[in-house]
């Protein structure tokens, strides 16, 4: 009995053709998966770093966080920083007022820092966040801040006569205090 070989036929051939094709494609479309997953995760990591809505709350919040309400007499309605020991007479906006405090100090290099209220309101920390808020951008945003941090310090009390250390402040008044200390209001 003779032997015959049996000759690969084209129909086989084909099939690993198949095979190998579908192999290679399934490869390629789970290397592409991957890829985009990795894109898109990239994407939203340097968008939440970046997106404006998110540098915007963080500088509003920073602000924010400097200034506290100025209490309020309410036998007389005279505004008070209670730190620095001194009212602030009854006005419109007083019942909105915002102060920071900072005591005096000397640092490890001997400069010295004098006693100092900033004070502003509400409404104008409000006039120029809606000012932030309607920029367009993050870069018309940030050229948006130092306004917004000059409405934050309205006004500068300080207790020694030194001009403060933001230099577009102008003088307006020397007000003699009750108890023998001098305010200086920038």
């Amino acid at each position: 009995m003779k032997q015959t070989k049996k000759k690969p036929t084209y129909k086989h051939s084909r099939n690993k053709l198949k095979v190998i094709g579908l192999a290679s494609l399934a490869i390629i479309s789970i290397f592409h998966i991957l890829v985009t997953a990795y894109l898109f995760t990239e994407v939203y990591i340097i968008r939440k770093d970046t997106d404006p809505l998110v540098i915007r709350s963080m500088v509003f919040s920073s602000v924010d966080a400097v200034r506290k309400p100025a209490p309020v007499n309410f036998a007389t309605g005279d505004s008070y920083v209670p730190e620095a020991k001194i009212y602030m007479p009854r006005t419109e906006t007083s019942s909105s007022a915002l102060y920071s405090y900072s005591a005096a100090s000397t640092f490890d290099n001997g400069d010295v820092k004098d006693e100092e209220v900033t004070i502003t309101s509400s409404s104008v920390m409000s006039s120029a966040k809606v000012k932030g808020m309607t920029t367009q951008g993050v870069a018309a945003f940030l050229e948006s801040i130092p306004q917004l941090q000059a409405c934050s310090r309205a006004f500068f009390i300080k207790f020694v006569d030194t001009k403060p250390q933001f230099a577009e402040t102008t003088f307006l008044a020397k007000v003699p205090l009750q108890d023998g200390r001098t305010a200086y209001i920038h």
